[in-house]
């Protein structure tokens, strides 16, 4: 990230900082397992999980203008999203700037949190675009694609600060956002309604108590988070140069911008999550900056889980550059912008159902999903999932499991709406306390029609032309949304022309949708714009 080093540093002194961490041990209910989930990344800073799994990645580039923003689906996969952002090199500081952070809005909206130089386009700005109807490994958008711009940089340097660097961002129940800038050290609102700006809160400088460095060192915002409580914001902090260790603290911010501590005696945290499993805060430690080497110790970044009454626990260490931290599920997922890489942190516990077999096949009215366990230990309830495309799953059975039993159960569903083309299947397990397993993934292909369908769209009408389907012929006709989330389902007949009328679905809104015909074993598949 930016950060000004104001004054010329003449000598280096080793200085021993007392650190006013309360640190406890802890022991995890089973072992924790770190494995290098996606490698190869330029320079990936935040992290954010969506509801199909996947991780989006803001990677900052080379100092090409080649910065991005990058899909990686649960097998580790690298699809790029929006390829093109800034990415500068700062020859001041021997640094690259450029996507920080990226987050998933209502309505498809992708938001990207970006650094750079103020007065361009995209630079020192949070840039907008849409991911309606996009999968991973279609082709990625360009800023052509970028629907709208806020110009944070602008306003700041507009209202007198000599630096900006959008770093992060949040947003309320209403829609405003608020932007943590680690250049002007400072949180921007930006009004949903108006679009003004406003300065919400600040964090001035400290003294700095070593004779190296500046007189005042810098207290960097790196991560802004809605309070659980609803109370306002977290907000974390690095610290500028010299990067003292235990110098660094989590924020509160109230809805009025006052400003206090809740936890001190950290050091240059870089990102923040809550816990889904305990509502403990997380937080990853960029590393230790050493005088003696005049750089970052090797191997001194760490995740630290933080407890509500100041407890910090060491999760996971012996890291480098640790720049982001997200959850799917309770797994953990954490970023290294000098690595390049993206490791998961998952506990090994051992699965409550043995899965002897998951199968499917297509039938003529439908797909047959079948599976077999071997045994089961406190086992509530299968959840089985469907998607036309691997990623937008939405469920179609819930099947009773059989407590804890050791001997074979057979379990069947038939899935009466499917798509020609794949067709994949989720299988999820659920615990009596709640915990959930993901199981298996299959795929069953149907082969495609060869009968011809055209759609057309007049007056809130759908009109289906086919061929092959006599006028006596009932027809089962279902829209459905690009989740394959069932929208509407009549029964009609084809006109003598061979053309089928289906009121469209109140309330529809724009977009891309499916429609599936079914008639004498017959089955059709189109797509239309409405």
């Amino acid at each position: 990230m930016h950060i000004k080093f104001t004054h010329a540093i003449f000598r280096v002194i080793a200085f021993l900082f007392a650190v006013a961490l309360l640190y406890s041990p802890f022991v995890w209910s089973q072992p924790l397992t770190l494995s290098t989930f996606a490698s190869g990344l330029n320079g990936p800073i935040g992290i954010t999980a969506d509801t199909n799994g996947n991780l989006w990645v803001a990677e900052v580039g080379t100092g090409n203008n080649d910065g991005q923003i990058s899909i990686l689906t649960p097998n580790g996969n690298k699809h790029p999203f929006l390829v093109g952002l800034p990415s500068v090199y700062v020859e001041e500081t021997g640094e690259v700037v450029g996507p920080w952070h990226v987050y998933l809005l209502p309505g498809n909206t992708v938001a990207m949190v970006i650094g750079g130089q103020a007065g361009t386009d995209f630079g020192a700005s949070v840039v907008y675009a849409s991911s309606f109807g996009f999968l991973p490994g279609d082709a990625p958008l360009t800023t052509a694609n970028i629907t709208y711009v806020d110009h944070i940089g602008d306003y700041i340097y507009g209202i007198g600060y000599t630096d900006s660097n959008p770093y992060a961002a949040e947003w309320d129940n209403d829609g405003n956002m608020y932007v943590a800038d680690a250049g002007a050290n400072a949180i921007v609102r930006v009004d949903a309604n108006t679009g003004d700006y406003s300065i919400f809160a600040t964090f001035p400088d400290f003294p700095n108590p070593v004779p190296v460095g500046p007189p005042f060192v810098n207290v960097v915002p790196t991560s802004i988070l809605a309070a659980p409580d609803g109370s306002g914001f977290y907000v974390s902090s690095l610290t500028g140069f010299p990067f003292l260790p235990g110098a660094a603290s989590i924020f509160h911010v109230d809805w009025d911008g006052t400003v206090t501590t809740l936890y001190a005696g950290l050091t240059t945290i870089t990102s923040m999550a809550i816990n889904p499993i305990n509502g403990n805060l997380m937080v990853t430690q960029l590393g230790e900056f050493s005088l003696d080497i005049f750089n970052f110790l090797p191997n001194s970044s760490q995740l630290l889980e933080i407890e509500p009454d100041g407890t910090v626990t060491p999760v996971v260490g012996l890291l480098n550059s640790l720049t982001g931290v997200a959850f799917v599920g309770p797994d953990i997922y954490l970023s290294s912008i000098f690595m390049g890489e993206v490791y998961s942190l998952a506990e090994q516990l051992p699965l409550p159902v043995t899965l002897s077999s998951f199968t499917g096949k297509a039938l003529q009215n439908g797909n047959l999903i079948q599976w077999t366990t071997a045994s089961e230990t406190n086992c509530a309830y299968f959840t089985l999932q469907f998607a036309p495309d691997a990623q937008h799953f939405t469920t179609i059975a819930t099947l009773n499991g059989a407590g804890t039993v050791s001997v074979s159960k057979n379990y069947s569903f038939t899935h009466l709406a499917p798509v020609s083309g794949n067709n994949y299947y989720r299988l999820i397990q659920t615990d009596f306390n709640g915990q959930t397993h993901v199981l298996k993934t299959i795929n069953i292909h149907r082969n495609q029609t060869e009968t011809n369908l055209h759609l057309t769209v007049q007056n809130n009408m759908l009109y289906a032309s086919l061929a092959g389907f006599s006028s006596d012929q009932p027809v089962i006709a279902r829209i459905y949304d690009l989740n394959g989330r069932l929208l509407q389902q009549q029964t009609i007949y084809a006109e003598n022309t061979g053309t089928l009328a289906l009121d469209l679905p109140a309330g529809l809104h724009k977009g891309l949708y499916l429609l599936q015909l079914n008639a004498a074993n017959t089955m059709l598949n189109g797509k239309f714009i409405w």
